[in-house]
């Protein structure tokens, strides 16, 4: 019984460490720069964003990456304050191009954005994929900001 636990221990230290090799992160030393168009609109506005993506996302070895761009803004009755959408897989530094809609990103129906400043981010998630599920090492890696932005909604008159 002792030999079996051994052998196994000593097969899954070998797998998460290939799979740790493998998978390292690349970190982003100069923060990504998301262009906003238009930096101001009104409620029914349609923003569009664009930025270079640092890294490739989906699979990367035995490593899962997603990114997704989440948006917060003052909250207001019948409008959206906040929302997220996933960012579809890219290569590393392929420009992505990304439309923000109140509409697409409402929980409540609502197709107007609440008015005054919201602040978003650009997140990388990544998780370990393998096979068997079960040999997987559970580590838990932090999801990291690789970009800011803001934008404005005002009334229209």
């Amino acid at each position: 019984m002792r030999r079996i636990v051994l052998i196994a221990a000593v097969a899954l230290t070998g797998l998460a460490a290939v799979s740790v090799a493998g998978a390292a992160p690349t970190q982003t030393t100069t923060p990504v720069k998301v262009h906003v168009s238009p930096g101001t609109g009104g409620p029914r506005t349609t923003f569009k964003l664009n930025w270079r993506n640092p890294t490739d996302v989906g699979m990367v070895g035995t490593v899962q990456r997603s990114e997704s761009v989440e948006v917060n803004g003052p909250h207001h009755a019948h409008c959206v304050a906040s929302g997220e959408v996933t960012v579809p897989a890219t290569a590393a530094d392929q420009t992505v191009r990304m439309s923000l809609a109140a509409g697409r990103m409402s929980a409540t129906g609502s197709k107007t954005w609440c008015t005054g400043t919201f602040h978003g981010a650009v997140l990388e998630n990544e998780h370990f994929t393998c096979s068997p599920p079960h040999l997987c090492p559970e580590l838990a890696i932090r999801p990291q900001t690789i970009a800011n932005f803001t934008f404005k909604v005002r009334h229209r008159r």
